[in-house]
């Protein structure tokens, strides 16, 4: 009874161990639930502990897994027929991608069947460790090395995962030491009935006391400086951070790589920027998030408590939005009057960063859409005169330490701007064109501690991506007393197909982006486009001359506006492009459809795989191995006949022959009745006991693996 309550116990903890590998996976994945994961662990684990033979377990396993991904990548329907089909194609493409090297190619889909074998794998491991030799060491040691290269590594925050691990695999220690005890007798001063009962308790107490006090005590600095940093250098693993969207702006600057994995799908009828928040605090060093803030909640379907212009086209469009993953913010376009979902959802509307966010995360959604009217008419004539202190306060803030030269130079650049409209258009045409800046997400550089973010880009490095644009030109507006900030979400993408008057964009982190809101009084918050290679996808109309105009028009001046109207397409591309020959530059913060990186998830989720795989070879078919390489061993000579007979009695313990503790040589070599191995045994008792040099009697040898070999089973 005490044995199975002991055998009982290491299965909890097995599976709560193995759990361990479960929590990183789904987090860097973006499944959704690891209950079923859990479930097949508990399952897994259940077979091996149970001791079923292997033509029950493997289809079991099979089905299992084919279970799994049914649920996971078939919406929960596992038993379609149609899925089975699409199970086998999974396996062959992900072969296929794997073994040409393709891993940019190998889906989600592919590389969770292989976690899964891996888990199948580590479950047999764990059982036959601690069943057939009471010790669990080093599946715990693996487990603690990938949660720390985890957590280290990726953004799987696996601090408390490396805690409970520790707890676990201490009591599996305890325990898996307690079953090969049997029963642990040798307290002196108590009955045999309370001995191992005070021997648990008093063991998991004194845990429990250490685990207390090491989460109560006050925690001192590390002696020694984080070497993550120091050993991804060396090893080329560079820490700069990749292209997408973030919320912390508060320390902005840096070089950037990129990441071309999806993030969202949209229908629309034609190009829009996707707005997701705006920041207002200019720190500088970056964008501070207000930690006071309202939230209006607003339901499916009713009006968006948010207007960005004063004025809209008449006409209004609807666009589909559809999550690579269930998503916890909202992606919005200007003049963004609804939100549409399958589901009645409640959003909430931040005042301050004016962030949409769903009650609970969502997937996919619609939103109607009228254009805003931008007139240039009005926007020249807006009288800023009229706007409240407090408003002026709050988006013309700048920090004391700004350097002045950030204010001369707009003031140097708006000199000939007869309208605030102007004065605008001046700066937007200084950062994208006129100002020698160079767009680069790779070649930017970290604001030095004592720097300031735009002062550095503006005069020390211009060279910069979004962030440094935008960022330069709210803080130049605000210097002459124009009210600016922050935005970002997403440009428009890449287009896949065309169907009914409407696009299909894919929308990757590539494609994050920021950009300058100014406010003009009678027209609302207008979007710029400062950064160059960028083109704004809103349009403006004057309706003075009764004509339509894009934002990306110089026109700080009348002499400017007249040579912009001069300006060709073409010979506008050639001046973007002249800032800097040697760079490749795009439309839109993201690369082109082609594939010119590979995903380092990707790559290490197929390294990985292909480790399991390979290691799943080697164990199942490691007594085959070892009887290979001893055998090649023996007729090359490797070893001398002492040595060879000892690996040969390890050997034979992998087939079934154990030799008793008190069992002589000659009694256990009559009992195995191998042939070919009384005759080694004599010959090694006749070295031993006589001291003769003894030839390696290679004969003799390979008559007990001829033996070995031809038993489809090991006897006891």
């Amino acid at each position: 009874m005490r044995a199975k309550l002991l055998t009982i116990i290491l299965y909890i903890l097995s599976i709560l161990l193995i759990s361990e590998w479960v929590y990183p996976f789904i987090f860097l994945t973006n499944l959704t639930n690891p209950l079923y994961m859990i479930i097949y662990v508990a399952l897994s684990l259940g077979m091996f502990f149970l001791g079923w033979r292997f033509y029950a377990t493997l289809p079991l396993h099979l089905l299992l897994i084919y279970f799994l991904m049914g649920i996971y990548f078939n919406d929960g329907h596992p038993f379609e027929l149609g899925f089975l089909g699409t199970f086998v194609q999974i396996i062959q493409s992900g072969f296929r991608d794997l073994f040409a090297f393709n891993a940019y190619d190998i889906s989600m889909a592919f590389i969770t069947l292989i976690f899964f074998v891996a888990i199948w794998l580590l479950n047999y491991i764990t059982s036959f460790t601690l069943l057939k030799k009471q010790r669990i060491m080093s599946v715990l040691a693996l487990t603690v090395a990938y949660i720390a290269v985890v957590n280290t590594f990726t953004e799987y925050a696996g601090q408390m995962a490396l805690v409970r691990t520790v707890i676990i695999g201490f009591l599996l220690l305890h325990f898996a030491l307690s079953k090969r005890l049997e029963t642990p007798n040798r307290l002196s001063g108590l009955t045999d009935k309370k001995r191992p009962i005070f021997y648990h308790v008093a063991l998991i107490a004194l845990l429990g006391v250490f685990l207390g006090s090491a989460l109560l005590f006050p925690q001192q600095k590390p002696v020694f400086n984080d070497p993550v940093p120091y050993i991804r250098e060396s090893l080329g693993m560079n820490t700069t951070r990749t292209v997408g969207y973030s919320e912390d702006d508060s320390e902005l600057g840096g070089a950037l790589k990129p990441d071309h994995s999806q993030v969202f799908q949209v229908w629309a009828e034609k190009e829009h920027y996707y707005r997701v928040e705006t920041k207002r605090a200019y720190t500088g060093r970056g964008w501070a998030t207000s930690n006071r803030t309202d939230v209006e909640n607003f339901k499916d379907a009713e009006a968006f408590p948010l207007a960005l212009a004063d004025k809209y086209q008449s006409k209004e469009s609807t666009l589909d939005v559809q999550f690579d993953n269930a998503n916890d913010y909202l992606v919005y376009t200007y003049g963004t009057h609804s939100f549409f979902n399958s589901k009645e959802v409640t959003f909430a509307l931040s005042d301050s960063t004016e962030k949409v966010t769903p009650a609970a995360k969502i997937r996919s959604y619609s939103m109607s859409v009228a254009e805003p009217v931008y007139d240039l008419k009005f926007m020249k004539a807006a009288k800023f005169n009229e706007l409240s202190d407090q408003f002026l306060a709050a988006y013309t803030q700048l920090p004391t330490e700004l350097p002045k030269r950030v204010g001369n130079l707009a003031e140097k650049v708006t000199k000939n701007a007869d309208t605030t409209y102007d004065q605008v258009k001046a700066i937007e045409n200084y950062l994208s064109f006129t100002g020698g800046f160079r767009y680069s997400t790779e070649d930017a550089k970290t604001t030095p501690q004592d720097a300031d973010y735009v002062d550095q880009f503006l005069f020390e490095t211009k060279v910069g991506y979004c962030d440094n644009f935008s960022t330069s030109m709210v803080v130049m507006l605000r210097t002459i007393g124009i009210p600016a900030r922050f935005s970002k979400g997403f440009t428009s993408g890449d287009e896949i197909r065309s169907e009914n008057n409407k696009t299909l964009y894919s929308v990757k982190n590539n494609n994050a982006h920021s950009w300058p809101e100014v406010y003009f009084p009678g027209t609302g918050w207008v979007p710029f486009e400062p950064t160059a290679t960028f083109q704004n996808p809103e349009e403006f109309i004057d309706s003075t001359e009764e004509r339509q105009v894009t934002s990306d028009a110089p026109s700080s001046s009348e002499d400017t506006q007249k040579g912009a109207q001069e300006e060709t397409t073409e010979q506008r591309k050639n001046a973007e492009q002249g800032t800097d020959t040697g760079q490749t530059q795009t439309k839109k913060d993201t690369t082109s459809t082609e594939k010119t990186a590979i995903n380092p998830r990707l790559i290490f989720w197929s390294i990985f795989g292909t480790t399991v795989l390979i290691a799943l070879m080697i164990f199942i078919f490691r007594k085959q191995i070892q009887l290979f390489w001893f055998k090649r061993a023996i007729q090359k000579e490797k070893w001398t006949f002492e040595t060879s007979y000892l690996k040969l009695l390890h050997l034979l313990k992998n087939y079934g022959y154990i030799r008793e503790p008190s069992e002589t040589l000659s009694a256990f070599a009559a009992r195995t009745k191998l042939d070919g191995f009384q005759e080694l045994t004599t010959t090694y008792e006749n070295w031993l006991y006589g001291n003769q040099n003894t030839p390696v009697a290679k004969k003799d040898f390979e008559r007990v693996i001829h033996v070995i070999q031809s038993k489809k089973r090991g006897h006891s």
